[in-house]
C-alpha cells in the first residue's frame, strides 16, 4: 500500500488513512483498484480477527485452564463489536496503548535476563 501511495503520487493530495489508500489504488488501477483494496482489506481484517482471537484464547487457556474459553469468546466478541462501531482514532489509541503494555513484560524480562545472555554469549565465543 505504501508503495502504491508513493508511486501514484497521491501521498501529497491531503488525504489520509483509508481515503488515501483508496485514492492510490483508484489512480494506480483505474476502474477496479478500489475494489481490489476493499476485498484485500476484508480478507486481511477477517484473518487478523480470527488469528488474534485464537492466539488470545490459547494464552488465556494456558494461564487459567479450559474454563476460561467461553467467557473469553464472549468478551472478545463484545470487544470486536465495540471496535467496529467506535471512532477509528480511539480504536487505534487503545490498540497502540495495549501493544505498549505487551512490550513492558518483554522489556523487563530482557533486562533481568541480560546477565544470563552475556554469560552464554561469552561461553559460546570462548569455545569457538
Amino acid at each position: 500500500t505504501g508503495l502504491v501511495i508513493v508511486v501514484t503520487g497521491v501521498w501529497n493530495s491531503g488525504a489520509n488513512g483509508a481515503a488515501l489508500s483508496s485514492s492510490a489504488y483508484a489512480t494506480g488501477l483505474p476502474g477496479f483498484g478500489e475494489y481490489i483494496l476493499a476485498i484485500a482489506l476484508a480478507f486481511f481484517a477477517f484473518s487478523t480477527i480470527i488469528g488474534w482471537s485464537y492466539f488470545g484464547e490459547k494464552c488465556w487457556e494456558f494461564i487459567a485452564g479450559t474454563a476460561i474459553i467461553k467467557p473469553y469468546r464472549v468478551l472478545w466478541t463484545g470487544f470486536v463489536l465495540v471496535g467496529a462501531v467506535t471512532h477509528l482514532d480511539f480504536v487505534w489509541l487503545v490498540a497502540d496503548t495495549l501493544n505498549a503494555f505487551m512490550a513492558l513484560p518483554n522489556l523487563i524480562s530482557l533486562i533481568l535476563l541480560s546477565p544470563v545472555i552475556v554469560k552464554l554469549t561469552n561461553e559460546y565465543f570462548a569455545n569457538k
